[in-house]
């Protein structure tokens, strides 16, 4: 589709997994399973807090995040910043994954601002129920890095509201690709009391996806695959048909880690920071030794 100022951003046809985004080569989003990645970053969010009303989305280019939170009835305002208008307009015009069209995009509630989401926050002093990041993977000299460091968490801290919650995809959470995910985990415990980790399968990654949800105090009902079905049926009309991936018993099932990834977790004490960095493909450096 071409270059732009960020990145080379390319729409590609795949057997397995039909129309999909890739990045500078790395698949963003696939047809077939993108609702895995979307549902799973937007919907426990959401369900967190009492009564969202206001969103901010950190990148989400394709769009798909920016459907999620819409489909919530108490959401009155959607913010959703990217650096990159070419890819914004690719996933427009010529992606467009399920739900993702006009009349998604003209819902009076949607606002799309492209720029840096650091200078926006550091340019508005609005205030956000739920802040999501749906950013690109933490890679030397890439646009996204400063958006997993925790100088940067703690200012999106300060911009959300009370009873606010935040969710960072975290990279890579496999057996053999789970380095900055775990640095990120321990990092965001330097910020949030509650920090709750949680990974699903997205088959077009190629591995298991984690991502980290925030927030200072986890709900009492956050174990119970019925209240949350309850929640879902409140919150979002025709949620069971809507929703093709997260429901009560696969929450339940996103933030029950196995064993193995538990230690891994609790094992690790770097902390992200501009002077301690970790990026994307450090962990093929001899990770498995620590």
């Amino acid at each position: 589709m071409g270059q732009s100022p960020f990145q080379q951003v390319e729409v590609i046809e795949t057997k397995d997994f039909g129309r999909t985004l890739v990045l500078d080569g790395v698949t963003q989003s696939a047809h077939v399973d993108e609702y895995i990645y979307h549902e799973s970053m937007v919907h426990p969010a959401l369900l967190a807090h009492p009564n969202p009303k206001t969103v901010l989305i950190g990148g989400g280019g394709e769009l798909a995040s920016v459907r999620e939170a819409l489909r919530h009835k108490s959401v009155e305002k959607v913010i959703m910043v990217d650096i990159d208008e070419l890819s914004v307009k690719v996933s427009r015009e010529v992606l467009k994954h399920k739900g993702v069209n006009e009349k998604m995009l003209q819902d009076p509630r949607l606002e799309i601002v492209i720029g840096d989401v650091t200078k926006f926050l550091e340019k508005s002093d609005l205030i956000f129920d739920a802040v999501i990041m749906d950013i690109a993977d933490p890679i030397e000299a890439g646009p996204g890095i400063v958006c997993y460091f925790t100088s940067f968490y703690e200012k999106i801290k300060q911009r959300l509201s009370k009873g606010g919650v935040f969710v960072t995809q975290s990279h890579g959470a496999s057996l053999l690709n789970y380095e900055v995910f775990c640095v990120l985990n321990n990092s965001l415990q330097t910020v949030w009391p509650a920090v709750l980790p949680y990974r699903a399968d997205v088959p077009s990654f190629g591995e298991v996806w984690g991502w980290n949800i925030c927030m200072e105090t986890k709900p009492e009902w956050w174990e119970n695959a019925e209240a949350i079905d309850k929640l879902l049926a409140e919150r979002i009309d025709n949620a069971d048909e809507l929703l093709e991936f997260y429901d009560g018993q696969s929450h339940i099932g996103l933030f029950h880690m196995p064993k193995y990834f538990r230690k891994l977790l609790e094992k690790e004490t770097r902390v992200m920071t501009e002077e301690t960095p970790v990026f994307m493909g450090d962990w093929a450096k001899g990770s498995l030794e620590q």
